[in-house]
């Protein structure tokens, strides 16, 4: 069993007994869909199985805590790779500069739901570190992708980046890579499929 199906299928138990059954699992190319525009953000060739933080969130998680309120702030996507490195995927189909807070608040709440539904003994998520934190510094990584036509400064800063063989972190992001997660960094479609798509494995 591959690193992500431990997590899914994690999720997927910890939901059905609490008697809450919802799509745990959705692909690359629905995870990137803005209703506003309704069009595909992503729509590459290698179309990913992915856990939905959506549906983890409202469908599941929200249930649970049988919360009234807004819908609980969540990145789109997660990953999971044969390392068991973690990857937080958020889609952006506008300017990153104009949803600083958005993206900070999906990192973090993200994180903190995941540290409430993995505080179980039976998943340890962090078994080896001494804390989720030291976890997440060594193994969580946040993506935030982009159009580069809606966003063409953050393109031709992650186009000179790549070209110096380094990563572009947008400001909204530095904290996380500074501080909690082992990286952050903000890639174009282009340059999400090339480098980072293309390149994943599960096992």
């Amino acid at each position: 069993m591959t690193n992500y199906d431990k997590i899914k299928n994690y999720f997927e138990q910890y939901f059905a007994t609490n008697n809450i059954y919802l799509q745990i699992e959705t692909k690359l190319v629905d995870a990137s869909y803005n209703d506003k525009e309704e069009r595909y953000l992503y729509s590459g060739k290698r179309n990913l199985a992915v856990i939905s933080m959506d549906n983890v969130a409202n469908d599941g998680y929200r249930k649970l805590k049988n919360a009234l309120g807004d819908p609980v702030n969540t990145v789109d996507a997660l990953l999971v790779d044969r390392d068991n490195e973690w990857y937080f995927i958020e889609f952006k189909d506008c300017k990153i500069s104009s949803k600083k807070d958005n993206i900070e608040k999906k990192g973090t709440y993200n994180f903190l739901m995941l540290l409430d539904i993995l505080k179980d003994d039976n998943y340890k998520m962090w078994e080896g570190y001494s804390s989720a934190f030291e976890f997440a510094r060594n193994k969580i990584t946040y993506i935030v992708v982009c159009s580069s036509e809606k966003d063409p400064y953050s393109y031709d800063q992650i186009r000179s980046a790549d070209i110096m063989g380094v990563k572009y972190t947008p400001p909204c992001l530095q904290k996380f890579k500074d501080y909690f997660f082992k990286d952050a960094y903000a890639y174009t479609i282009e340059y999400f499929e090339n480098r980072f798509v293309n390149s994943f494995t599960y096992a």
